[in-house]
C-alpha cells in the first residue's frame, strides 16, 4: 500500500473513533430521580469527577440524609449502593456477631439510643421527650459511632457529652470528656439544688469530696432536711456520676 493510501486509512480510521466517541457521549442516560439501592439521583455533577476519568458523574441523596457523588455506570450496576453507611452498617453487624456487643463503647452507643427512642427508658424525658435525637450516621451504624470516638479522644473513665445541652447527639456536638467536666455542662434547670461551692470545696463539684481517712471519694447530698446520699468511692468520677443521679431524682421529685 503506498505511502499516501496508509495515511489516507488512519485518518479514516481515526474519524471513526471520534464519531463513536461523540456518538456515545450523546447517549448519556438519564437517571434523575431514580433510585438504586439507597441512592437516588439528583442531577449530573462532574465537579466530583476523578482526574482523568470520562465517566458522568452524578449527585445522589442518601436514605440516611448524606449526599454523595458517584459514576452513575457504577451506581446502575449495583457496585455503589450508599454514600458508605450501608458498609458501616454490615461491619457494625460483624461487630456484634464477634463480641464487640460487651464492649463498653457499645453499651455507651445503645444506651443513648434508648435514651432517644425508647420512651420506656427512664431516661427518656431528659433526652427524646425533650427532642433530643441522635444524627443517622450514628443511629444506623455503632462502626461510625466507634470510628467518630476513636478519632476524638475516648478512652476509659471518659463518658460522651453533648457540648450544646439541648442539641442532638452528632460529630459536631459531642466530646468525650470526664465527668467533672460533664457535670459543669449540665441543662439549667429551675433546680431545688443548689451549686454554689463551699469555700473549702476542692472537687469543683458540690457534695463531692475526699476522705484522706479513708482514702476515698465522698458523695453526699441533703435534700428537704433529709439525707439522700452518703457514700464512698474508689475514683472521683463515679462519686461525680452519683452526686449528679441523686440531683436529677431530687429534680424529677420537685416537678
Amino acid at each position: 500500500m503506498p505511502k499516501t493510501d496508509w495515511i489516507i486509512a488512519k485518518l479514516a480510521q481515526s474519524m471513526n473513533y471520534l464519531v463513536l466517541v461523540v456518538t456515545t457521549m450523546t447517549k448519556l442516560i438519564d437517571i434523575t430521580g431514580k433510585k438504586f439501592g439507597r441512592l437516588t439521583a439528583v442531577c449530573i455533577d462532574n465537579s466530583q469527577r476523578p482526574k482523568g476519568s470520562t465517566r458522568a458523574y452524578w449527585k445522589f441523596k442518601c436514605d440516611c440524609g448524606n449526599v454523595t457523588y458517584a459514576s452513575g455506570i457504577d451506581v446502575r450496576k449495583g457496585k455503589i449502593q450508599s454514600c458508605g453507611c450501608l458498609h458501616d452498617e454490615l461491619a457494625s453487624k460483624r461487630f456484634r456477631k464477634h463480641g464487640h456487643s460487651n464492649t463498653k463503647l457499645y453499651f455507651v452507643w445503645e444506651s443513648m439510643k434508648q435514651r432517644c427512642f425508647n420512651p420506656n427508658n427512664k431516661s427518656f424525658s431528659d433526652y427524646g421527650g425533650r427532642g433530643v435525637s441522635i444524627c443517622n450516621q450514628w443511629k444506623n451504624s455503632f462502626y461510625a459511632f466507634e470510628r467518630w470516638s476513636i478519632q476524638n479522644g475516648y478512652e476509659g473513665g471518659k463518658s460522651i457529652d453533648r457540648i450544646d445541652v439541648d442539641g442532638n447527639y452528632c460529630p459536631s456536638n459531642c466530646r468525650w470528656t470526664d465527668w467533672k467536666t460533664q457535670a459543669n455542662n449540665r441543662r439549667k434547670r429551675n433546680s431545688p439544688v443548689t451549686n454554689r461551692l463551699r469555700a473549702d470545696n476542692i472537687s469543683g463539684v458540690r457534695g463531692v469530696s475526699f476522705d484522706k481517712s479513708k482514702n476515698k471519694w465522698v458523695a453526699k447530698m441533703m435534700y428537704r432536711n433529709r439525707i439522700i446520699l452518703d457514700r464512698s468511692f474508689t475514683s472521683y468520677e463515679e462519686a461525680v456520676k452519683e452526686r449528679h443521679l441523686a440531683e436529677i431524682r431530687c429534680q424529677k421529685n420537685a416537678i
